[in-house]
């Protein structure tokens, strides 16, 4: 008996262990790394490094109701380095160079009920979206209330707010800000490091703002202007952290926004 609880045992700490076991996606000069997490209570986040410093401290990912409750289904990994040209721009041609990751989370272990989080990772920055794929037996209607995704820094960030386009920005902290802020949004962290939160591939979707999370410090969250309703298959827009050491990079880096 005394050795069946072992086993016993060991196999729940196997358990437990595997479902917060995070999931590493590295960019192809390896400066820049996305790592998934999964709790044991189904609810995912994420956290990026830049260079062996954390950049996004563990950060909450998902949608109103779809933000907790998962399983892992499978999870796939690819590369991608490809050249393109565009109609105008600066650059005859574009690099496209990147390594993605799809995690597949059902909710409530249910086949039907299957939300996808792709991401890439870029030398400039990483990528993501919430994917809801056509399930075999056809399509359903998803209604998105609110985009929980957050962004959360570490102490001392300052962040170039604008409460709109083509208006006055200030140098604020994460602290007190006067209202939503449009995108993108540059934020300058105490080390050095500099970090652009943008959008991109916007299409029958609600515009989406910055505010700062009311329950946690140094964390930015999104703002939605309204529910969106679609039909499988269908993604959100990409959220999209660029980094860089300095500020003029980040004009620099606009190639991830061409690419997604």
């Amino acid at each position: 008996m005394k050795a069946l609880l072992i086993v016993v045992s060991l196999f729940l700490w196997l358990s437990a262990a595997a479902s917060s076991d995070p999931k590493q996606l590295m960019s192809p000069d390896g400066n820049l790394i996305f790592q998934f997490h999964l709790d044991n209570s189904g609810k995912p986040s994420y956290s990026v490094s830049f260079k062996k410093t954390e950049v996004i401290s563990e950060s909450v990912l998902g949608l109103r109701d779809w933000s907790q409750g998962f399983t892992e289904n499978q999870i796939s990994f690819s590369a991608k380095d490809e050249y393109w040209e565009p109609v105008y721009g600066e650059r005859s041609r574009v690099r496209d160079h990147y390594n993605g990751m799809i995690v597949s989370l059902l909710k409530g272990n249910n086949p039907r009920q299957e939300m996808q989080l792709e991401v890439r990772a870029y030398n400039e920055g990483v990528a993501f979206r919430y994917f809801f794929p056509e399930h075999p037996e056809g399509g359903r209607d998803v209604g998105i209330i609110a985009d929980l995704t957050e962004f959360t820094f570490p102490g001392e960030t300052h962040a170039w707010f604008t409460p709109r386009a083509q208006a006055r920005y200030t140098l604020l902290p994460l602290a007190g800000w006067p209202g939503e802020c449009d995108r993108p949004l540059a934020l300058q962290l105490a080390g050095g490091t500099y970090v652009c939160l943008a959008e991109a591939e916007m299409v029958d979707f609600s515009r989406t703002k910055f505010i700062l999370s009311a329950e946690k410090d140094n964390t930015v969250a999104c703002s939605m202007y309204d529910r969106v309703d679609l039909t499988t298959p269908f993604g959100t827009p990409w959220r999209v952290i660029m980094v860089a050491d300095e500020p003029g990079e980040l004009l620099e880096n606009n190639d991830i926004i061409l690419n997604l």
